[in-house]
């Protein structure tokens, strides 16, 4: 969903307080944990919430993949796309190609700050430690082929040595 209404809070315990809060409108607003937003991503929401109310609007899921989720948004001005999948350290987002930040709304899920218009958003699961992960196996097996192949040599060499005497 697309969403052009949002309130920032600090503390994963007021958006929780907050999200019961019978008088949210869930369906117009979302929460933003404003913790780990710059100075730019602040005004962004607040411009928007500057803007005449707007009901939130449906964004369109091209393809949903255990590490890749591509949606499709179509704004007609400044707004907040939000994916009900759980934002776990690792996702990345990109829209129309761009690295762009992902951010942590209603406590629990991923959005991505989006411009008027036409967007291809693509959320990506990337962590650094399945990286590290695979460049830690990748020396490990190189110094175990290496100590292999070097165990081999040497005893080729001491076959040969043997041979001659």
């Amino acid at each position: 969903m697309v969403f052009y209404q949002a309130e920032l809070l600090e503390q994963d315990d007021l958006i929780l307080s907050r999200l019961k809060d019978p008088s949210l409108d869930i369906r117009k607003s979302i929460l933003v944990f404003s913790g780990d937003l710059n100075n730019k991503e602040i005004e962004f929401i607040n411009y928007i919430n500057n803007l005449s109310p707007k009901p939130a609007q449906e964004a369109e899921l091209l393809s949903c993949e255990s590490r890749k989720v591509v949606i499709k948004a179509d704004l007609s001005q400044r707004g907040i796309l939000m994916l009900n999948d759980t934002n776990y350290p690792g996702w990345k987002a990109y829209v129309d190609g761009r690295e762009e930040k992902v951010l942590n709304v209603n406590y629990l899920f991923r959005g991505v700050l989006l411009e008027e218009g036409r967007h291809t958003v693509e959320f990506r699961y990337d962590p650094v430690s399945f990286r590290l992960g695979l460049l830690i196996s990748s020396v490990s097996l190189v110094i175990i082929l290496a100590l292999f192949f070097r165990k081999q040599h040497v005893s080729q060499a001491e076959k040969c040595r043997r041979q001659t005497f």
